[in-house]
């Protein structure tokens, strides 16, 4: 047990052990009566032999007091040893009624690699578990892990946090150095105890070690112990997306795979499968170079609309959860195509939409709009000549935000309200000066799968008036998709919460340009149709969204939960709402990576997919001692470094708790001791037999 004291006296950690200088007697009684047998030799004449006994008398009985002195010394420095010596001092770690400990064991997915003959988290509970049981009974002990359990921050007794230890499991993301140290301090003044200790048991990965901007809390002393794990490569499935926004049933539709091998050596022949509702829909083989990524193309066919559950999977063990990517996929049985126009003829958008079984479409002015209503729009087109309501203007803003297209077409007196939201200013009166469109940002993602290629003569549209839009001071969501022969734009694209607004130079009146009836307008038109149709995110990252759009805004009375996939677990969530959206708000992450079900008033609606974050699939872990280099250089006080070699015993943890280290020397002295004995008698008995 730990002997608390604060003046330098030598103590032992297992004094029984000295009884054993009893056997100092040994040696002293063999050499005090020396049971040798004497062979008795007869001369005629000794005289010549009294000069040589008078000479070797005295270097005889020298030589027998090194020895026994040499014996002495190694039987007492032996027995010291044993008996682990140390001197107490202020350094040694103390203990007591008003000491608090803070365990932190870092239970992220990292540490359930291999690290010796267990895993690393495994290591790190033993550890904590052997570290606590030698601390004074009498100290408090707090738990700190990933999750931040408030259950885990009150002072508890050893036999209390020991039985909290022993439920940790690594399955949480990792998190900054800097979070868990402000959070020992928060629990340190709460408590107020006289000495604040903090073990940390971790990996240490490179990711964590943040440490900007903290308040240094210099009465906190850090005992610091690396876990490292033995294998430093991994190969993982970084992300999903798919070729197209637009998903269709019985159409094939392509899904892309990047997978990184973060590893020295090439992967070879890794098997990637892919299962749609736990049915597997295609495989492929592939080979990856060192250090390096790979995009692969998979293929899924989807027989009906609703949601579906998929994942990407691959085999690399040791380190297996970053192996799995999940994603669901929301096919909607039609394209909800709203366009609000004050025309009194047929719009081309209707002679595009009206007659395709894939869109349903719907033509109304502007008084005519049932805001309410718009959410259920995939895309809505504005076709007025006027200015719009500035109500109607909000709700758009609002609908955007919430992940809907709005696609404006130019009008005689422009939107302001809606303007000012997109940071663009457009001219009052048109620019009358004719000419064309010259370029199309093909490299854009809005016209991937657009166009294969094209030509240096494209026919584009030719423009007989247009209105200058450009982008307001401070304005960086908004890019020029198609551009002017005079440098003008022609159609803009701006970004705007989940969504997104275009904007167009000109209306759709044929005595403005001959957009309508080139071939440029239907796919330009039909890909804005298919964004808003792809409102939901594939998949989310548990630790960083926080939001998750609902397929459809809340009544005031409905109840919404969220469930896993097996039922184990049921949450009623926060929720947010604006006019024309509802959101789930994540304070707390979900517990794990799977498909979790949104149900309102106990009726499904749609189905998410959540991932564990890829920051820790990177194998790169800081050293110890640079981790002491850094808290050091912040102003932390680093009581001790542990490394695997004071690890081996449990005796070996006491030490370390005690900075014993003293019975490394007292070994030093039993060989010294030894050896001396052995040089002696072996090199002194030549020396007298030459000299006879």
């Amino acid at each position: 047990m730990l002997n608390l004291h604060f003046h330098f006296t030598m103590e032992f950690l297992y004094p029984n052990m000295l009884f054993g200088l009893i056997a100092l007697a040994i040696p002293i009684i063999v050499h005090l009566f020396n049971f040798r047998k004497h062979k008795v030799v007869l001369f005629s004449n000794i005289q010549l032999l009294k000069n040589i006994q008078q000479q070797t008398a005295k270097t005889n009985k020298l030589k027998y007091l090194l020895v026994l002195a040499m014996r002495l010394l190694f039987i007492a420095a032996l027995v010291f040893a044993f008996a682990r010596p140390y001197f107490s001092s202020e350094k040694s770690m103390q203990g007591g009624s008003e000491t608090l400990v803070s365990v932190y064991v870092d239970n992220s997915m990292s540490m359930n690699a291999f690290s010796g003959s267990s895993t690393a988290i495994g290591e790190a509970r033993r550890f904590a578990q052997d570290f606590i049981q030698k601390m004074d009974p009498s100290s408090k002990f707090v738990l700190l892990t990933n999750d931040f359990d408030s259950r885990h921050e009150y002072p508890m007794n050893r036999t209390e946090i020991r039985s909290f230890i022993e439920q940790i499991e690594a399955n949480t993301q990792f998190v900054p150095l800097k979070n868990i140290l402000e959070r020992a301090a928060v629990i340190a003044e709460k408590h107020n105890l006289k000495t604040h200790y903090l073990l940390f048991l971790s990996d240490f990965q490179q990711q964590m070690l943040d440490l900007d901007a903290i308040q240094v809390d210099t009465t906190l002393q850090i005992i610091l112990k690396a876990f490292v794990p033995d294998a430093s490569s991994n190969s993982y499935i970084d992300s999903c997306w798919l070729a197209t926004p637009v998903l269709q049933q019985g159409i094939s539709n392509d899904l892309f795979v990047n997978i990184v091998n973060d590893a020295p050596d090439e992967v070879k022949g890794l098997v990637v499968r892919l299962e749609i509702n736990e049915k597997t829909v295609a495989t492929s083989n592939i080979d990856i170079d060192a250090n390096a990524s790979k995009e692969i193309q998979m293929q899924f066919d989807l027989p009906k609309s609703g949601f579906y559950e998929g994942k990407v999977t691959i085999n690399d063990q040791p380190i297996v959860f970053d192996d799995t990517y999940y994603f669901s996929l929301n096919v909607k049985p039609i394209i909800k195509v709203l366009e609000i126009s004050d025309s009194k003829t047929r719009s081309p958008l209707a002679a595009l939409f009206d007659d395709d079984d894939l869109f349903e479409y719907s033509c109304v002015s502007d008084l005519q709009v049932d805001l309410q209503s718009l959410p259920d729009y995939q895309v809505v087109f504005v076709n007025n000549s006027k200015a719009l309501p500035a109500t109607t203007q909000q709700f758009l803003i609002d609908y955007a935000h919430g992940g809907g297209v709005v696609c404006l077409f130019a009008a005689n007196e422009p939107n302001e309200l809606l303007n000012n939201a997109l940071k663009l200013r457009v001219e009052k009166m048109p620019d009358n000066a004719p000419t064309r469109v010259n370029s199309i940002v093909s490299t854009h993602p809005f016209f991937e799968n657009i166009f294969v290629k094209i030509p240096d003569n494209a026919d584009f549209p030719l423009v007989q008036s247009h209105y200058r839009i450009a982008k307001q001071q401070g304005s960086s969501s908004s890019v020029e998709l198609i551009r002017l022969l005079n440098g003008n734009p022609f159609l803009m694209q701006s970004e705007i919460g989940s969504g997104s607004v275009f904007h167009f130079a000109v209306p759709l009146d044929t005595r403005w340009s001959g957009l309508t009836e080139n071939a440029l307008f239907v796919p330009v038109v039909y890909k804005m149709a298919f964004v808003g149709n792809h409102v939901g995110k594939m998949a989310y990252t548990i630790g960083r969204d926080k939001n998750v759009l609902l397929e459809r805004k809340l009544n005031g009375s409905e109840m919404v939960k969220i469930t896993d996939k097996n039922n184990n677990l049921e949450l009623i969530p926060q929720l947010q709402q604006n006019e024309n959206r509802s959101w789930i708000q994540f304070i707390d992450a979900v517990p794990s990576a799977g498909f979790y079900s949104v149900f309102i008033d106990n009726k499904p609606i749609q189905t998410m997919a959540w991932n564990d974050d890829r920051l820790e699939s990177k194998m790169q872990f800081a050293s110890v001692e640079n981790v002491a280099k850094i808290l050091s250089e912040k102003g932390y006080h680093v009581h001790t470094v542990l490394t695997n070699q004071n690890l081996n015993t449990a005796d070996d943890m006491e030490q370390i708790l005690n900075k014993s280290y003293l019975w490394k020397l007292f070994v030093a002295l039993a060989l010294l001791g030894l050896t001396t004995e052995i040089l002696i008698l072996r090199f002194w008995r030549t020396t007298k037999q030459e000299h006879l």
